[in-house]
């Protein structure tokens, strides 16, 4: 029986009509190559062998029912028969923690085989495998991933959402790829992910611990960094707040509170630091104005120590916490300093050109009076109201 190269492996003929379509996107080539005849023998003889691989795997010959399974992958691609061995070759890879293999197995699978029915069920294993190595549930390898390094569980998790993007599984793809990047304290990273699921699935369970997850990471990272980030206290503060916007049934809206008051805690104790900064530096406005910003949250352990402070101030320099006049300057006059600076170097500062204020005319020559044309028209007795331009008038 003649066999044939997998060169259109993407699309399984089982019946004339299939074949019918082959031909007559090919013509004379396909027909000289494969005839229905052909294929239908392939189709007999690759279920002959699915046979035989079944039986090895029966008597506990895994190694040997992988090979034929593959085997008949390579032989009869385009048989029906061939989408139900590489899928069974994935799942015995897979029994066999042969995990890049078996992730493979059923990528090729999806690639090959997507309108199967078993597409869902693969999508599931390659599901398993990369939680299992991410989880550590696989046999112990280097850094503790089954084998498997972390950035290859998130390129797993990342092909995985590629290859269903709306289904249940997708969601929680993002969400393991996030906390392995966590864990790995590549935050700018794990952050973009969370903010991911958020986005793609916001109906989602994950979305909802993605949101949390968010927070609780920045705040981490400012406990860590102290006042050197201060931006990060910011996008924690976002994140709870979007988390009780978005979902204010949530059981977690407690523990997202808490840790609303820990940020104000942080931000009055960073305030009053720069307040006191300021403050040794001589410059008591600039410390004036972060005290006062602690006195805004009255429940922070923060505000009796800047409400003294302030007031020492005020003792000091009367006034002193008063909000100054904003400053306005023209641009000309900047332009202007900037140009007699001795290290200028640039064209000349520009200059501000304004039209000149229209006079009122007020003698009589100025105004240069003519007389109306009704005037002159009554001395021929029409009047207004007769004028044609006018409508006539009723009567």
């Amino acid at each position: 029986m003649r066999r044939f190269l997998p060169l259109f492996a993407s699309i399984a003929l089982g019946s004339s009509a299939r074949a019918d379509f082959f031909n007559s996107l090919f013509g004379d080539d396909l027909q000289q190559s494969v005839t229905r005849e052909e294929l239908e023998a392939n189709e007999a003889e690759a279920v002959a062998e699915l046979r035989e691989a079944s039986e090895a795997e029966t008597r506990g010959k895994t190694g040997k029912a992988i090979d034929r399974y593959e085997d008949l992958v390579k032989d009869f691609p385009l048989t029906k028969t061939a989408g139900l061995a590489q899928f069974r070759a994935a799942q015995l890879r897979e029994k066999e923690g042969d995990w890049n293999k078996a992730f493979k197995g059923y990528q090729n699978f999806l690639d090959t085989y997507r309108g199967s029915t078993k597409f869902n069920e693969a999508i599931e294993g390659q599901f398993r495998i990369a939680q299992e190595a991410f989880q550590g549930e696989a046999q112990p390898g280097f850094l503790g991933f089954g084998g498997i390094q972390p950035s290859k569980a998130v390129e797993w998790f990342d092909q995985i959402v590629r290859n269903a993007p709306q289904s249940e599984i997708a969601p929680q793809a993002l969400m393991a790829k996030a906390e392995i990047l966590e864990e790995r304290k590549e935050f700018r990273e794990s952050l973009a992910a969370y903010q991911m699921v958020v986005d793609r699935y916001p109906n989602s369970e994950e979305a909802r611990v993605a949101q949390l997850k968010m927070g609780n990471s920045l705040m981490d990272t400012t406990k860590k960094e102290g006042a050197r980030n201060p931006a990060n206290l910011d996008l924690a503060r976002e994140s709870y707040e979007d988390f009780l916007i978005n979902f204010p049934d949530d059981e977690r809206v407690a523990e997202a509170r808490k840790q609303l008051g820990e940020l104000d805690q942080a931000q009055a104790r960073k305030n009053l630091q720069i307040g006191d900064f300021y403050r040794k530096k001589g410059q008591l406005r600039a410390a004036a104005i972060y005290y006062k910003e602690v006195l805004k949250n009255p429940e922070t352990t923060s505000y009796q120590a800047a409400k003294m402070a302030l007031e020492a101030l005020e003792a000091e320099e009367p006034g002193v916490s008063a909000a100054p006049e904003p400053r306005r300057v023209a641009s000309t006059q900047v332009a202007q300093r900037l140009k007699d600076r001795d290290d200028y170097v640039g064209p000349s500062s520009p200059t501000r050109t304004t039209a000149p204020k229209p006079r009122m005319r007020v003698t009589e020559e100025e105004l240069d009076l003519e007389p109306l044309a009704e005037d002159e028209a009554a001395e021929e007795g029409e009047t207004p109201m007769n004028n044609p331009i006018l409508p006539p008038a009723s009567e």
